[in-house]
């Protein structure tokens, strides 16, 4: 499946900012983890729409679309210290 397609075939995509707005007003703490490697979607719109859902926005160096993949240490530190911030 190619990206554009995937793209092109996501009707929730329409209802983003709904969806941003609703996150928003969950009073827990929310992390957003994105790859400077990214080629599906640029940082600058992840970062706008983390900020849009008040998620606490983080960039990976080295890292792709797929993080968790590669970068499972740097994600799973970067979760533990979120969670241990009071």
């Amino acid at each position: 499946m190619s990206a554009r397609y995937f793209k092109d075939n996501r009707s929730d995509v329409l209802d983003k900012e709904t969806i941003l707005s609703s996150l928003a007003q969950i009073g827990s703490k929310k992390v957003f983890i994105a790859g400077t490697d990214d080629k599906l979607l640029p940082a600058s719109i992840l970062e706008k729409d983390s900020h849009l859902g008040k998620f606490d926005f983080n960039q990976i160096e080295d890292a792709s679309h797929f993080v968790t993949i590669d970068q499972p240490v740097m994600v799973a530190k970067i979760i533990e210290t979120k969670l241990l911030q009071g």
